[in-house]
């Protein structure tokens, strides 16, 4: 992912939230903006952050994370408390609650793919299930105890239903859906673990705090892990990782409390993407939270300002590494914007075996359209945008080492 000015324009999107500190980020299948305001509670966009509306949610001052379940609701968690909103905030319906001699606040959540939802908490860094009809059930048996420490800041949860736990004594993880938990490799005090991610591959990262700033990755579900980089040794950004951000097929976003960080090669390379936004940041707490929204804009919630957008188009897949002298060319689809179904032109100069898949503004894949071998010339594909929400897609075409991606609007 990369902007399309080099992330140099940055702008506010404030009105209703001058001052504040937004902890999370989330966007409906509709495009609608939520965030997790410091001092305000959940608070959402209907416009791309350029005017936010209350909720009748609880207003606290920390605690509160936004997030998407795979059905599309609206989960928000408010101290230990989980809510539900499957109509996209018009009614919420209160899950269940934490009692407070177990945990103060929720600090992390993850998803897993049976339906239930794992929480994370603080101070006593129990790992909590939630499964409709039942409650919190505690999923902490097993997992080491520590007398100090902020609790479980960041899970991961692969496809196949492994759960990771970060905390600041390294991570843990359960192949039992958190009844018993073993050690991973990295289990020491140098790795303090502020938050974690996992793509459609069941690769796993997480990235560190407490002056640290080293993003770690797992091939084996959690059990091993290794360095992927060093930020504060390689572009010297010192401080923690607060967010890491998965969009696209390659593309890993690092928000920091010296801002955000980017790679487009599954964190081989890396680069700022802070010109326009320094200014805007406290070097203490930094960027606290990032999402990618459906418009194509990065939006970054920068401590005590408030959200920032770039002012520019941005993508996970959009400016992705394509070559000079390319043996295949991905023509604009017609018609675009498109209600219901589009045709998407492209040549090849030789024989190839190609991939052509479309994927959401998350860099999630929505559609496979084509997978084969096709003799040189021109081609078309029909993409049927049937049950996906209005916004922007990104059609990517692969032949060998080739790559094209095109954008396309899936109109209301």
């Amino acid at each position: 992912m990369q902007s399309i000015d080099n992330g140099e324009n940055w702008a506010p999107s404030n009105n209703g939230i001058i001052g504040t500190t937004v902890n999370g980020i989330a966007f409906s299948e509709d495009g609608t903006l939520w965030g997790a305001v410091e001092f305000q509670g959940i608070r959402y966009s209907p416009d791309g952050g350029e005017h936010w509306h209350s909720t009748d949610l609880p207003e606290v001052r920390l605690g509160a994370l936004v997030a998407n379940n795979a059905d599309g609701a609206v989960i928000a968690a408010i101290q230990g408390a989980l809510w539900r909103s499957e109509d996209n905030g018009a009614h919420w319906e209160l899950l269940a609650e934490i009692p407070e001699m177990e945990a103060e606040e929720i600090t992390s959540l993850a998803f897993h793919p049976d339906g239930s939802i794992y929480a994370g908490t603080y101070p006593y860094r129990f790992v909590f299930r939630y499964e409709d009809g039942q409650g919190w059930q505690k999923k902490s048996l097993g997992l080491p105890s520590s007398s100090v420490g902020i609790g479980v800041l960041g899970m991961a949860i692969s496809p196949n239903g492994t759960i990771a736990a970060g905390r600041d004594d390294g991570i843990f993880r359960s192949v039992s859906n958190g009844h018993t938990w073993v050690s991973s490799s990295l289990t020491d005090w140098e790795a303090s673990i502020r938050c974690m991610a996992t793509d459609e591959d069941g690769t796993m990262y997480a990235g560190t705090y407490y002056g640290s700033s080293v993003i770690y990755r797992s091939l084996d579900g959690g059990q091993s892990w290794e360095t992927l980089i060093d930020l504060g040794e390689a572009l010297g950004a010192d401080g923690s990782i607060n967010v890491l951000l998965l969009a696209g097929p390659q593309d890993i976003f690092a928000a920091t409390t010296g801002g955000i960080y980017h790679s487009a090669d599954n964190g081989g390379s890396w680069a700022p993407l802070n010109d326009g936004l320094a200014m805007e940041l406290n070097p203490l707490e930094g960027v606290r939270s990032i999402g990618m929204g459906p418009d194509g804009r990065l939006y970054a919630g920068v401590h005590s300002r408030g959200l920032f957008r770039s002012s520019s188009l941005i993508s996970a897949l959009e400016n992705g590494p394509v070559h000079a002298s390319e043996p295949l060319t991905l023509r604009q689809n017609f018609p675009n914007p498109f209600h219901t179904a589009t045709t998407i032109p492209f040549e090849l100069a030789e024989r190839s075996r190609i991939s052509l898949k479309v994927f959401n503004a998350q860099g999630q894949e929505v559609a496979t359209l084509l997978e084969e071998t096709l003799p040189a010339g021109p081609h078309e594909a029909n993409f049927n945008a049937h049950g996906l929400a209005p916004g922007v897609y990104f059609c990517r075409l692969e032949a060998g080492n080739a790559i094209q991606v095109s954008k396309v609007a899936v109109g209301k």
